[in-house]
């Protein structure tokens, strides 16, 4: 449910948790909420193939709303997290991701704080008089599971906005877990020993995505594993890599999500 609360700054803020699973985010609530709480199930729609274990989840969503003093919206944030079911023999497991995912929502309502401070300092002084928003002012932190069974959870988060410069942007994020630990993996992990090989393997596909995307590659740095290390995913068929804005090139006004077919790294993979 939503509760409007008077912010001494004057932001009108509409925090939204909706989370089922079995996790609690009480902290994240204020007291009189709790027996307000609504909890709604968003599972993610998919079977297993084979008898590997599928580990479905449910959504963890936050939202807020900025008003102007006339009424007006001025910005709104929503950000989704996964919350995986804690069932069967790797419960506390799944505890341990969802509790990185626990302080991933910590973090961002931080993020949603220092984004409409500075929508509301764009402003300035028409702040007070001003009757409609300038610009469409928005943050969307969505995720897409790309393999969530047998051994490992990976995910996919991407990150679109708005600056105070009226510029859309993008930042592609990612994490693959190893559902036997608990811990993140490391990229190299995927690979053959040879890791000059492996990785001057990635490189070639890196550029050949660009090439297929219309963009000049320009690494100013050599790609290594340790640098993508917490910003990569993987599916089925395909290796993800979260690339900063110019970090493959000059042209990239942007983050870039990589896409390499594993099967174009068939003689590097471990």
């Amino acid at each position: 449910m939503k509760r409007n609360i008077q912010a001494l700054t004057a932001l009108l803020l509409l925090p939204v948790f909706l989370m089922s699973g079995g996790c609690s985010v009480s902290r994240f609530r204020q007291p009189e909420e709790e027996k307000e709480e609504t909890v709604k199930a968003a599972p993610q729609d998919t079977k297993p193939t084979d008898e590997e274990t599928v580990y479905e989840a449910d959504e963890l969503l936050y939202e807020k709303q900025l008003d102007l003093p006339s009424g007006g919206v001025a910005a709104t944030y929503r950000a989704a997290l996964p919350q995986f079911k804690e069932e069967g023999g790797q419960g506390l497991i799944l505890r341990k991701i969802n509790e990185y995912y626990e302080t991933e929502l910590t973090a961002l309502q931080q993020d949603c704080d220092s984004y409409f401070s500075q929508i509301q300092a764009s402003y300035g002084d028409a702040w007070q008089t001003a009757v409609q928003p300038v610009a469409d002012y928005h943050v969307d932190f969505s995720y897409e599971l790309v393999q969530q069974s047998g051994g490992r959870i990976s995910v996919v988060r991407t990150y679109r906005y708005v600056d105070t410069n009226v510029k859309d942007k993008v930042i592609y994020t990612a994490e693959t877990f190893d559902c036997q630990t608990g811990w993140p993996e490391k990229l190299q992990d995927l690979f053959i020993e040879d890791k000059e090989k492996a990785q001057q393997a990635v490189t070639e596909q890196i550029e050949k995505w660009c090439g297929e995307n219309g963009l000049e590659y320009s690494q100013l740095t050599p790609f290594t594993f340790e640098k993508q290390d917490g910003s990569f995913a993987i599916s089925q068929d395909t290796l993800y890599l979260c690339m900063g804005e110019s970090v493959i090139s000059a042209q990239s006004a942007g983050g870039q999500l990589v896409k390499i077919p594993l099967e174009n790294l068939e003689s590097v993979l471990a």
